[in-house]
């Protein structure tokens, strides 16, 4: 039997989040992926991805998030301490 290649999107699954200035940032649950989605529409601002330190693997992936001016703090594990 062939290989079959799936394309279908994975739902995001809610880690931690923050809110700031109308915007929600939210990590994915297990994915290094956060989105800034507006609060007031649901659209989809800005997504930001972070590399994973082989080092830490099998460490959470996101543990909280905070919004900032100009860039977003994560406390991610998996990548061995915090991300800008």
């Amino acid at each position: 039997m062939p290989a079959v290649e799936s394309t279908a999107a994975r739902p995001f699954r809610l880690g931690c989040f923050d809110v700031r200035n109308g915007a929600v940032f939210a990590a994915d649950d297990s994915l290094p992926v956060a989105a800034e989605i507006d609060a007031g529409s649901g659209e989809t601002v800005q997504v930001f991805s972070w590399p994973l330190s082989p080092q830490h693997r099998g460490r959470p992936v996101a543990l909280d998030i905070l919004a900032r001016d100009e860039s977003i703090m994560i406390a991610s594990p998996a990548a061995g301490g915090i991300v800008e």
